[in-house]
């Protein structure tokens, strides 16, 4: 019975561990989720408008995540929760991230990056280990690691999708009020 648990739990953290290698990263080495979207017909002007209204609705207070402001360029700090789980408690967590969005006419480009668990230690492919790796043998506080590296990962892919989702419907919307 001992085994078979062993086994299970291997299996079920099996594909957390082989999600932490396919996250991208940048050329050195930090997380980093980057997309370009070729949007014709369509001015630096009008895409640099629809992504304030898509931050001033997506965050609670847009000049508070708000860092940089230009016509070509936004950036924006911001957070995420992210729940730790062992069976006896749970807890939140806030994820830091970072997300710029550059605008040209007929595109824009946004990352998806700097993400922290406390806003010293930007994740990178060496300091966010799978599961597995994770190097203290205490149970609870490897289930409790577990728990957060699941949440992180699901967090940090929902982060960047959000804004891709959000924004394209907001691109495709016709202001004929």
């Amino acid at each position: 019975m001992k085994h078979l648990l062993r086994l299970l739990a291997f299996l079920i953290l099996l594909p957390l561990g082989l999600k932490a290698q396919t996250l991208p990263t940048d050329e050195t080495g930090k997380i980093s989720f980057t997309e370009v979207v070729d949007v014709p017909n369509t001015s630096k002007s009008e895409l640099y408008t629809k992504a304030k209204l898509w931050i001033a609705e997506s965050f609670r207070s847009s000049s508070a995540v708000t860092q940089f402001d230009s016509d070509s360029l936004i950036i924006v700090r911001g957070t995420r929760p992210v729940i730790i789980a062992n069976k006896y408690a749970a807890n939140t967590a806030n994820l830091r991230f970072t997300q710029k969005y550059y605008f040209k006419d007929g595109k824009y480009k946004f990352v998806t990056t700097d993400f922290s668990p406390d806003g010293s230690i930007i994740y990178d492919k060496q300091n966010f280990i799978s599961p597995e790796n994770y190097p203290i043998k205490m149970k609870l506080v490897r289930e409790s690691y577990a728990s957060y590296y699941k949440g992180a990962v699901e967090a940090m892919n929902d982060i960047h999708n959000s804004f891709k989702v959000g924004f394209s419907k907001l691109i495709s919307s016709k202001n004929d009020w």
